[in-house]
């Protein structure tokens, strides 16, 4: 299992944070009832596991998002296995860790590319898997050209090798692409100085898959499938080997953030679960947590501010205004009796909520 936390984790250099930063816009996300402008159609991006249980709608306020299609019970998985459009190892782990899955490399079947540089892979059957999606191509071709370029300024170069992933599916997976580029961004509420960091990037990627591999890809197209994985991108971190990367998943980006979120999520092997935390109403929004909860609330929305250029309105976020206090516990909402102290109770069924 891993920890997920839907993160802008390669923020960008000083640059784009600063700029984002000083952003004033607000957007109330909360999981209560949302007015509906239209609803996508069932089969629009949603798992077969999840259609019964949930829908993709939107509003002005909101964009797209996920309710309840019905009454759904506490602990009731409503996405199991989400696999990633694509998915890039952090910087720091890019020697120690496979290109495709993410897992640590094995010295003994570890397949390296020519000349025994970067990206390299767990065995010959995980090469052979990103040969044939194109990851592979994508790869060599970042730490080829300008994988050197971005090592200053940059927190992490991870997504600028997704970007250039998901852009060469242009020629052999066009449907896959085209869910990446289906997402939401936050485009309109960033500042000029963002997005002239922005432009710079996305022009460099373009410009050197058309000097490279011939594929022609607008500046305009880069930059708004930069910006969306800005927004949308997953970061991952397994709980036992401790390596770290990102991925964008096309239905999971479509839960939004609450403080006081009715939903978990994690990834089992870079695919991603998520499981409600209380019972939800049919109709009300399902929502996950883009930040660590433990934070207090200034901290919380410095970091929502500075990742997503909005800030959050949630009812917990409302309930601790004026307050810097933070969260020292999680404390269980069905604590079961001890057995051998009576009287006294002992760890939740399974799940754990805020409050």
């Amino acid at each position: 299992m891993a920890l997920a936390f839907k993160t802008p984790s390669f923020a960008t250099s000083a640059q784009w944070t600063d700029a984002v930063e000083s952003s004033s816009k607000t957007t109330p996300w909360s999981n209560s009832l949302l007015p509906v402008v239209r609803a996508d159609p069932v089969d629009y991006n949603v798992p077969e596991l999840a259609r019964e249980l949930v829908q993709v709608v939107s509003s002005n306020n909101a964009g797209y998002y996920v309710v309840a299609a019905c009454d759904i019970e506490e602990g009731e998985l409503i996405l199991a296995g989400e696999s990633p459009l694509g998915t890039a190892v952090a910087d720091q782990w890019a020697s120690e860790a496979c290109h495709w899955s993410l897992k640590p490399l094995d010295p003994d079947t570890a397949v390296t590319c020519a000349g025994g540089g970067l990206p390299q892979y767990l065995n010959q059957q995980e090469h052979q898997s990103a040969v044939q999606d194109g990851a592979y191509s994508a790869h060599q071709l970042f730490y080829k050209t300008i994988g050197s370029r971005l090592t200053t300024g940059l927190k992490d170069t991870a997504p600028v090798r997704l970007l250039m992933q998901l852009l060469c599916l242009k020629q052999s997976n066009p449907e896959r692409l085209a869910k990446a580029q289906a997402l939401c961004t936050n485009r309109d509420r960033l500042d000029s100085k963002t997005l002239e960091a922005a432009t710079k990037i996305a022009a460099l990627v373009a410009h050197i898959l058309l000097q490279h591999t011939e594929l022609e890809v607008s500046l305009d197209e880069a930059l708004d499938l930069l910006l969306k994985l800005y927004c949308n991108t997953f970061s991952n971190r397994d709980l036992d080997t401790e390596i770290e990367g990102v991925s964008l998943f096309s239905f999971g980006s479509r839960f939004n953030h609450s403080c006081d979120p009715n939903c978990t999520h994690y990834t089992v092997q870079n695919k991603l679960h998520v499981r409600t935390l209380r019972p939800i109403q049919k109709g009300e929004q399902l929502s996950i947590s883009y930040v660590a909860l433990f934070q207090s609330r200034p901290s919380r929305l410095q970091h929502l501010n500075a990742s997503y250029s909005f800030i959050c309105n949630c009812n917990r976020c409302l309930a601790e205004k004026g307050s810097d206090s933070c969260m020292t516990a999680f404390r269980c909402r069905r604590p079961r009796p001890d057995p051998e102290n009576p009287g006294s109770t002992f760890r939740c069924k399974g799940l754990v909520s805020q409050y």
